[in-house]
C-alpha cells in the first residue's frame, strides 16, 4: 500500500489531493457561495495561508462539473518577460480550446478577450458556465506596460458587452453575405456568457486593485479573506 504524504511540501495542495486536504472545510463552503452569487470574488489572505490550495483542492473539486475551469498566472515581470498581461491571458485561452466556432467566420484574426471566452461557451454548451482563476493576482501589477489595456478589455467582458469591432465586422459581413450565419447564431452572439471571476491576492497587495477601480467600480463589493487556522477550525 502506497502511503500519501499529507503535506505536499512548499507547493500547493493540488486536485489530487482533495481527499487529504483538511481544516479549510467552511472556507470551502463559504468561497463557493462568493464565487457563485457574485460575477466577481476576491479572496485575499496573507502570503502563505494557503490561498492556492484551498482553489486546488477545495474550491475546484466542487464546481468542476458544472464549470469550466480556466486558471490563469501572469508570473512577476523580468525582461525576459515575453508578452503584455492581456496577451498572457489570451494565449492561457487558446490553449483551453483552439477549436473554432462560428465566431471566426466574423473576425479570424484580431481575437479579443470577449471572442475568446465566448468561443470556450459555445464549443462547451454541456456547462453552465465559465470560471476564470487568476492565482497570485498581484504580479499583474509588476507590468510597467499593458496593464491599462488588459483592464479595460477585461472589464467590457464582465459587463458582457460585445466588442465594438466585432460588432462592426459582423454587420459588414451580413452586408455582403447574409447567409454566413444562422439566426440561431447571431442569437449567440448576444447571449451574455455566464462567467465566473475569482482573483486571488495577498492582502498587503489589496491597494493595487484600486488602480482598476475606475473600470470596475464595484471590484471591492465581493471580498473574501481567508485568515489563519486555528485548532477548532474545521
Amino acid at each position: 500500500m502506497i502511503k500519501t504524504n499529507r503535506f505536499p511540501g512548499s507547493r500547493p495542495f493540488t486536485k489530487e489531493f482533495k481527499d487529504i486536504f483538511f481544516g479549510r472545510k467552511q472556507d470551502i463552503i463559504d468561497l463557493q457561495k462568493y464565487v457563485m452569487v457574485e460575477k466577481l470574488t476576491v479572496m485575499y489572505g496573507k502570503s502563505g495561508l494557503g490561498k492556492s490550495s484551498l482553489i486546488n483542492a477545495g474550491l475546484v473539486p466542487e464546481i468542476e462539473n458544472k464549470y469550466i475551469i480556466l486558471f490563469v498566472r501572469f508570473g512577476n515581470y523580468s525582461e525576459n518577460s515575453k508578452n503584455l498581461p492581456l496577451e498572457i491571458l489570451n494565449l492561457k485561452l487558446s490553449e483551453f480550446s483552439s477549436k473554432p466556432s462560428f465566431l471566426n467566420n466574423v473576425e479570424n484574426e484580431d481575437i479579443s478577450l470577449w471572442q475568446s471566452l465566448k468561443n470556450i461557451q459555445v464549443n462547451s454548451p454541456e456547462k453552465e458556465g465559465i470560471l476564470l482563476i487568476f492565482d497570485q493576482f498581484e504580479e499583474l501589477f509588476t507590468f510597467p506596460q499593458g496593464v491599462t489595456e488588459f483592464v479595460k478589455e477585461f472589464a467590457d467582458v464582465l459587463n458582457n458587452k460585445v466588442p465594438k469591432t466585432f460588432r462592426r465586422m459582423l454587420n459588414l459581413k451580413l452586408q455582403k453575405n447574409p447567409d454566413i450565419l444562422t439566426d440561431e447564431e447571431i442569437a449567440m452572439i448576444d447571449t451574455n456568457i455566464n462567467l465566473k471571476v475569482l482573483m486571488s491576492i495577498r492582502s498587503d497587495r489589496m491597494s493595487n486593485l484600486n488602480k482598476m477601480s475606475e473600470s470596475i467600480p464595484n471590484i471591492l463589493r465581493n471580498c473574501y479573506e481567508l485568515k489563519p487556522l486555528n485548532r477548532v477550525h474545521p
